[in-house]
């Protein structure tokens, strides 16, 4: 499977339940989430809002502001003391965290340097982590919502990779329809559907529309990506959309969802490789279907998605059973190896 942002970050392996890091950074992302979105708090309007004293009712905004801050500071400095204290061996590891780390104690930094590098890792952390769970949740919903995806998926993984083992980075020319998946997804359900605010930097007219300077603009991604137009029927989950006649991918990278121009995520092909390699990786072995409950009804999946800066999904539940027996004999000979393999 592909190195999570924790690796990549700070060469620290999650744990796979309740990880004390992965938990800060869930509240904290949810926390700025809903405060930084255009309009959540009444001080982005009214700024003089910041000088009234915190007992008077309606100042909530300082002590969520104060909870926010903690968590930020919390999600920066925990996995950097795992890294510093020789909890990983982070002389030895290639992540960004170690190397800065290096860098830093060969010039002298100080506290400044270490700063900067608590800030840098927590930055690709936080934002690698946080929008790759969300794709990765909706590419689930998306396969359990449509079998008919999952077979297509599965029939070109079988011809093109084979069974006797995962699908790796090597494979992705090759896996035309996963990656239209890929594609699919980040268009269908975006993780940030209003991208990030911007502001006018001098007055501007677009389309016969004055702008004046200090304008806060809203890029609105999702209609961008929901265009009917463009894209017909576009609530329908279809990878198809992004496959020409001849089976091979067309040019539209669906880069509205990463944001655009200067400020366009820098993590974007991290992001897409990550997406490929853990769907590919799932439909290999596992069908994807509804939980059953106790009387061996399928469990109703009812997902709602949130509003504010990222559009996260709400807790679910389903079922990954092994494909047959060969996918069985592959999981087991993989769990017997450490999960070691080519893919890795």
């Amino acid at each position: 499977m592909s190195q999570p942002s924790s690796w990549i970050s700070y060469g620290y392996e999650v744990v796979p339940k309740n990880d004390p890091i992965v938990r800060t950074l869930e509240d904290a992302a949810d926390m700025i989430s809903q405060a930084i979105f255009p309009g959540a708090m009444a001080v982005d309007a009214v700024p003089a809002l910041q000088h009234l004293p915190e007992w008077l009712p309606g100042t909530y905004l300082k002590t969520y502001g104060r909870k926010c801050r903690h968590l930020i500071d919390e999600m920066l400095q925990a996995p950097l003391t795992i890294v510093h204290h020789g909890m990983v061996c982070w002389r030895d590891c290639k992540a960004i965290g170690g190397n800065m780390l290096q860098e830093n104690e060969a010039t002298e930094g100080g506290s400044d340097g270490l700063a900067l590098v608590k800030e840098v890792g927590g930055s690709i952390y936080s934002a690698g982590t946080h929008t790759t769970s969300i794709s990765l949740n909706v590419a689930i919903h998306a396969l359990l919502l449509h079998p008919d995806v999952q077979r297509w998926a599965q029939n070109e993984l079988d011809v093109m990779v084979g069974r006797d083992r995962l699908p790796s980075f090597a494979d992705r020319q090759d896996l035309r329809y996963v990656n239209a998946i890929c594609r699919e997804v980040l268009r269908w359900k975006l993780v940030a559907p209003l991208g990030l605010p911007r502001t006018t930097r001098q007055d501007d007219v677009y389309e016969g529309l004055f702008i004046p300077k200090g304008t806060m603009l809203l890029p609105n991604a999702w209609a961008m990506l929901h265009d009917p137009e463009k894209y017909p029927d576009p609530e329908a989950f279809n990878p198809e959309r992004f496959l020409e006649k001849n089976g091979e991918l067309n040019d539209d990278d669906v880069s509205a969802a990463f944001g655009f121009g200067r400020r366009i995520c820098p993590g974007r092909h991290l992001v897409l490789s990550t997406l490929f390699v853990n769907i590919a990786c799932m439909l290999s072995v596992f069908n994807i279907g509804h939980k059953k409950d106790e009387n061996g009804n399928d469990v109703p999946v009812n997902v709602v998605y949130g509003d504010g800066l990222t559009s996260t999904p709400s807790p679910w539940e389903c079922a990954f059973t092994p494909r047959d027996e060969q996918a069985m004999s592959l999981l087991k000979r993989l769990m017997q190896d450490g999960g070691q393999h080519e893919s890795k």
